[in-house]
């Protein structure tokens, strides 16, 4: 009896130290993350012909233009008020393909094409005899090799500009894109908990701006 308390004794030290080591490890790893991009970005941004110009693109997928005017009214966006609208009242509206949806959207969006030219024709379509289900994460690769050298980012390379990925599956291309590297993304975007993950990438997009001087900042941030 004494023999097996003792095993059971060390099996649950040996748990405890893997799970204290594991969370430190996941807290670690979620720290660097957030300076990953901006250190990756500062050691390469050493580029000539630039603009001089910097465009930050946010994309709020779900957003409904009815309830964007509804809550811009009711002075619940003041940061897009402030620094986006200003005192004309005004913004421009783009045309998106009926019914809507999100990834044919992104796909013209990030292609720089119309719905129909671009290869994203659906959030679920056939290609190859394959059934490809854009909703899943596991899609997200195949998602990027559909825009291979056919997205901004490929096309602001070209040119000998740079450009910045803020989100985790669509990066393809960037000169610096966010990778998932820790566990509880990984395990955030499979349980589509985006609070957490919405605070990584606007933390990251503060180091980048704030560790490299606005001289060398890209041509081009997609958020």
């Amino acid at each position: 009896m004494q023999l097996i308390y003792h095993k059971a004794m060390t099996i649950r030290l040996l748990s405890s130290i893997f799970i204290l080591v594991f969370f430190i490890f996941v807290f670690l790893s979620a720290c660097v993350s957030r300076q990953k991009v901006a250190s990756e970005y500062r050691e390469s941004s050493n580029t000539v012909g630039r603009s001089h110009q910097t465009v930050i693109f946010f994309l709020i997928d779900g957003l409904s233009l009815d309830l964007f005017k509804k809550h811009l009214n009711q002075g619940r966006l003041p940061n897009i008020d402030q620094y986006f609208i200003g005192k004309k009242r005004q913004f421009y509206v783009a045309r998106a393909g009926f019914p809507s949806m999100t990834f044919p959207a992104l796909g013209a969006l990030l292609s720089e094409k119309p719905h129909g030219i671009s290869p994203i024709i659906g959030n679920l379509m056939m290609r190859d005899g394959d059934e490809i289900d854009f909703e899943s994460p596991l899609a997200r690769p195949t998602f990027n090799k559909l825009l291979h050298d056919k997205n901004i980012f490929s096309r602001l390379s070209e040119k000998g500009m740079r450009s910045v990925s803020l989100d985790y599956a669509y990066g393809e291309g960037a000169s610096v894109h966010l990778d998932p590297v820790d566990f509880r993304v990984a395990s955030s975007i499979l349980e589509k908990n985006y609070g957490y993950i919405d605070d990584k990438i606007i933390a990251s997009l503060k180091f980048l701006l704030k560790k490299n001087p606005s001289s060398k900042w890209p041509e081009f941030i997609f958020v």
